[in-house]
């Protein structure tokens, strides 16, 4: 079969048979890559899941264990009802939430982790506990209570509040808690630099080896009302950096839960709790005060119904 003088399709089936399948070659190749977008690409891959759940119908799942619902075999499009006892996630940096400014932070109530596990215990901080034994110890001497005991007599006492000044009466006591907390030569230096002032010292470690020796028992000290303010600010800016570490620190070993389980997340931000708002942020508190602030959340949070 001949077209035109020199073209012969007879020729060109017979000479070049590879065009038959070329385009079926591509057909083939391009359907195999779809398909693979479909089954490992996320924007195609959802999708279809959508289309096949759509396909086979949606269902209800009620689960109030974790085992329930791991067996439920839960598919995209799915509706669940849950009942049983979950911890809100502790929120960490880099992580995606849909709710971007949680009145419970650092906690995340708009994702809860259920698991069979058994609540974290309330975190604990040996540095926190130094921090307020030096806060309570300052307080007391600087804002002496009538039923304080104090070291000296109360006729004294009086008469010293009388003429305007303030007395600490265990001078060596805020020595030894300052040196137990801050134990880093770094640490606290404006605050050690006022304690070796008051104690007439050469510097601060001959100032703890004298309250060591028992040197300060007895000492009292005379402050005047703007020295007595200027000790009160120094022992606060001093303690704040430990109880605000030592939060962080509480809030991310309970971000550890144990393995297994799921991490139930609203898209739309929604808490899954019912418990009043909080009347401030954690991070709106004073550091002094944070500490029981996040103590309080997560007796709280800790272990919430679902």
């Amino acid at each position: 079969m001949r077209q035109g003088r020199y073209l012969s399709l007879h020729d060109e089936v017979k000479n070049f048979p590879l065009q038959h399948w070329l385009r079926s070659t591509i057909i083939a190749a391009g359907s195999l890559l779809v398909l693979f977008m479909l089954l490992f690409w996320i924007p195609l891959d959802m999708p279809l899941k959508f289309t096949l759940s759509w396909m086979k119908g949606a269902q209800t799942i009620e689960a109030t264990s974790v085992k329930q619902l791991a067996d439920a075999g839960v598919r995209v499009g799915d509706t669940l009802r849950i009942s049983g006892t979950g911890m809100c996630n502790i929120r960490t940096s880099g992580t995606w939430s849909a709710k971007t400014n949680s009145p419970f932070l650092p906690f995340d109530c708009s994702q809860i982790i259920w698991n069979d596990a058994r609540s974290l215990p309330l975190p604990e901080s040996e540095l926190v506990n130094k921090a307020t034994a030096l806060t309570e110890a300052v307080n007391r001497q600087l804002h002496p209570k009538p039923e304080d005991e104090s070291r000296v007599s109360a006729s004294l006492r009086s008469a010293i509040q009388k003429s305007g000044m303030v007395l600490l009466d265990d001078f060596g006591d805020i020595v030894l808690k300052t040196a137990d907390l801050c134990s880093a030569k770094d640490d606290c230096v404006r605050l050690k630099n006022a304690l070796v002032n008051l104690g007439n010292s050469k510097d601060w470690d001959a100032l703890v080896k004298r309250a060591n020796a028992g040197k300060l028992d007895g000492v009292n000290v005379l402050l005047r009302p703007v020295s007595a303010e200027s000790l009160d600010n120094l022992v606060a800016t001093s303690t704040a950096p430990f109880i605000t570490h030592e939060t962080a620190r509480a809030a991310q070993s309970l971000n550890s839960p144990a393995p297994g389980g799921f991490l139930i997340v609203s898209d739309e931000g929604s808490d899954f709790v019912d418990q009043p708002w909080p009347s401030a942020s954690l991070y709106d508190y004073p550091p002094q005060e944070q500490w029981n602030a996040f103590q309080k959340l997560a007796q709280m949070l800790n272990a919430y119904a679902v």
